[in-house]
């Protein structure tokens, strides 16, 4: 059964709230084994919350506020960059050299984009499902 677009957006934002604290949790670590374990998990539930995302987002705008497509498209792009980036902090976590402090660092950069690409996906469905445009005057 195909998910209502109220649906579709309450699933986005749970999952950005499981992302979230999933973050908190690694980016108080400096142990490079907890750390590598985590952002396995992290890099298993964003392919799912894209996959996710990809398959519902357009929908709810394209059907709720099609003048918000533009900002749509930028974001879906993303996705492939912030995969690939967990996967490069994977890699730099299963290598002989990496210190936790370090491999903590990048994943707190990491961390800071993820938030403002969440924030704008958060932003862009209040602006598709909440906003008045003032047509029911």
């Amino acid at each position: 059964m195909a998910l209502t677009d109220a649906e579709q957006t309450q699933k986005i934002v749970d999952q950005h709230n499981q992302l979230r604290a999933l973050l908190s949790n690694l980016e108080g670590s400096t142990d490079v084994a907890a750390m590598r374990s985590g952002l396995e998990e992290l890099s298993n539930l964003l392919q799912q919350h894209f996959e996710h995302e990809q398959d519902g987002l357009p929908d709810v705008v394209q059907m709720q506020a099609p003048r918000l497509t533009s900002r749509l498209q930028p974001l879906l792009r993303e996705h492939k960059e912030l995969l690939a980036t967990v996967r490069s902090l994977i890699d730099r976590a299963e290598g002989a050299d990496v210190e936790g402090p370090t491999l903590q660092k990048q994943l707190q950069a990491f961390s800071g984009r993820l938030r403002a690409h969440e924030d704008k996906e958060n932003e862009l469905l209040q602006d598709a499902l909440v906003d008045d445009l003032g047509s029911a005057d």
